[in-house]
């Protein structure tokens, strides 16, 4: 990878978070006309293929691309942490804010471990099977490739879109109208979705261009064992467990005592 520049190149990175960011804004109308049963099993085998993909980089741009299209596959954010869709209609109100916080907090604890793995998954292909480091790297894509579409498959063939049908139907939410691209620009009208895009952005979409960063930022600049660097990065994502749980607690019991 260092042959190809990308650790003097910041263009993937900013690739891959605006890639998330569309996908997001694109997932709402895709969530109300599919239902997030399909959406949520399309996005990892999409995210599959460009991962196999990636593999095949061999220059800055192609290998940026290949990373902006992964990473639509990071707004499976939007279904499965479910504070945003799915505990909606699966979740009774008075556990919400918990469940969601549960989503959430083991949702995010996936940076970190895989931050951990994707180390030592490559550190045991190159040192037990003698590839070279530009050849271990790529091979070593597999494994979350087939994490993805074994994930996929679960998704699609063993959850429900809501707790009481196999498919979404929009209108026992009050909606009446079909669901359009523009619907996810007229709810900015709405102050409060304005408040909670600025909240997001300086809270979850921070941690993601952390987690891009720092396994870089050790190895690069403080030179660190990989196995190290694995470890110290994905520590970032441990974190989330008690910061989540807590604020989702606060929020729930709050309205209670403080009307």
């Amino acid at each position: 990878m260092g042959r190809m520049g990308l650790f003097r190149d910041a263009p993937q990175g900013v690739a891959a978070v605006a890639s998330s960011i569309l996908a997001c804004i694109v997932l709402g109308t895709l969530l109300e006309r599919f239902g997030p049963g399909n959406v949520h099993s399309g996005l990892p085998t999409f995210g599959a293929i460009w991962v196999v993909t990636a593999a095949a980089s061999c220059a800055p741009w192609n290998y940026a691309l290949t990373r902006f299209f992964i990473c639509r596959t990071g707004a499976t954010f939007v279904t499965l942490d479910a504070n945003q869709f799915t505990c909606s209609l699966m979740v009774v109100l008075n556990v919400i804010g918990t469940a969601t916080a549960e989503a959430t907090e083991w949702g995010n604890l996936g940076h970190g471990v895989t931050q951990i793995l994707s180390i030592l998954v490559l550190s045991e292909i190159t040192i037990h099977s003698g590839m070279a480091a530009d050849t271990a790297w790529r091979v070593s894509l597999i494994v979350p490739a087939v994490f993805c579409l074994v994930t996929a498959t679960g998704l699609k063939l063993l959850r429900r879109n809501t707790s009481t049908a196999a498919r979404l139907d929009v209108s026992v939410t009050g909606k009446i109208t079909k669901s359009l691209l523009w619907d996810s620009f007229e709810v900015l009208k709405d102050f409060r979705v304005v408040v909670r895009i600025m909240l997001y952005s300086t809270s979850i979409r921070t941690e993601l261009a952390m987690n891009n960063q720092l396994t870089t930022r050790f190895r690069t600049y403080f030179l660190m064992d990989a196995a190290d660097v694995s470890v110290l990065a994905g520590s970032f994502g441990l974190l989330n467990l008690v910061p989540y749980l807590c604020v989702h607690y606060v929020d729930v019991l709050c309205p209670g005592h403080l009307g």
